[in-house]
């Protein structure tokens, strides 16, 4: 087989699990598959990241910039379906959400996340407008679709009326080698930069309502006045859509002000401080792509208490204590219990970490040429 992959949509340090799954994706089939031909479609700014290690992988590297989405669309839906065609590929796999409507090949395509269908009125406007069309067109042309978890793939196939034989849950999203290639270092110097006291609960989350910051702040306050736990609430992401300031009043409103702390978007070898020393991590988020936040706190050994909703419990496995995210009271007696329980968290940390190894490159690899082959054998 000679099978093409897209990668124009990796910005590097802008695109976050997306561009993980592929780094992810790419290790393994390194790994793994030494038999059939690989054109990874490049940009200047990403062709660095894909360095191919063998011979049976090659990049073209097309002259623009992917920076700017509207660039980078077009170059999309014209210059790469000439490339598809030029290169007689047998199978195109596009890894993020959309694939060109022009096809000359096979087409594999991998929805990320459906948050454009179920959240639409908490995100931009004109990029929800683009995926929700785009998106609908190219799962229904693609000849296979792959999923980061199983609830995805129900939603899928559920939202874009898909015959479930052509939808596939690949859970190897993403491993700690990949997030962390050169181990994982912490530095107290960390929390000195952005003003973080001890102790603290960490949460890495964007601010979109979906994210569940509102039951943050109502389990904050409890923890504060029932439980009298000392802790602060540390947050770290993007705001989007300028949704920080509603969350601020929220906290003056409850009076947990003092104890919430917005730091926005860190630097990615900055976040193993963030978890390391905090006492724990909460993501009680209602929708995840897949969740890696969770998979980092697992190896890093920081106790979970997460939400049982969308990937997040086929993630975290028992892996983390799982809660409903609408059950603040709830939510309020796990952390209370992991904190003040030495020994329940010693064993949820011991599970997280045996959880954190199972994910592998090679796992997600095998896995997705399985899909290839699939396809192509049914083409023929």
């Amino acid at each position: 087989m000679k099978i093409g992959i897209n990668t124009f949509y990796v910005v590097p340090g802008d695109v976050g699990g997306a561009e993980y799954y592929l780094m992810n994706l790419l290790k393994g089939l390194f790994a793994i598959d030494r038999d059939n031909e690989y054109v990874l479609f490049v940009t200047p700014e990403n062709k660095d990241i894909y360095l191919p290690p063998s011979d049976n992988f090659k990049m073209i590297v097309l002259p623009f910039s992917n920076r700017k989405r509207s660039v980078r669309i077009l170059f999309e839906q014209t210059a790469l379906p000439f490339y598809v065609q030029k290169e007689k590929l047998d199978l195109l796999h596009s890894p993020n959400n959309v694939a060109p409507l022009i096809r000359n090949a096979a087409s594999v395509l991998t929805i990320q996340t459906l948050h454009s269908f179920q959240y639409e009125k908490e995100l931009p406007f004109l990029k929800t407008l683009y995926r929700r069309m785009h998106m609908r067109i190219s799962s229904r042309m693609a000849d296979h679709i792959i999923t980061p978890c199983e609830i995805t793939r129900k939603d899928a196939i559920q939202i874009h009326q898909l015959s479930p034989e052509r939808v596939t849950s690949i859970l190897d999203y993403v491993s700690i080698p990949i997030l962390y290639p050169d181990g994982i270092h912490t530095d107290h110097a960390i929390l000195r930069k952005y003003g973080i006291k001890k102790p603290y609960i960490f949460s890495p989350s964007s601010m979109f309502p979906y994210k569940n910051i509102q039951g943050m702040l109502k389990a904050l306050k409890i923890l504060q006045d029932r439980f009298k736990l000392p802790h602060s609430l540390i947050i770290a992401g993007r705001d989007e859509i300028g949704y920080y300031p509603h969350m601020k009043k929220l906290a003056g409103e409850l009076g947990v002000l003092d104890r919430f702390k917005y730091i926005g978007c860190v630097l990615h070898e900055e976040t193993p401080s963030l978890y390391r020393f905090a006492d724990l991590m909460l993501f009680p988020s209602y929708s995840e792509t897949f969740g890696i936040p969770v998979l980092e706190s697992m190896a890093i050994g920081t106790p979970i208490v997460c939400s049982n909703r969308s990937s997040l419990p086929e993630v975290a496995g028992d892996g983390a204590v799982q809660v409903d995210p609408d059950d603040v009271e709830d939510m309020c007696q796990s952390i209370q219990r992991l904190i003040q329980d030495s020994e329940y968290n010693k064993e949820i940390v011991k599970k997280g970490h045996e959880r954190a190894r199972m994910f592998s490159c090679e796992n997600a690899a095998k896995q997705t040429l399985n899909v290839y082959r699939s396809v192509c054998a049914a083409r023929k």
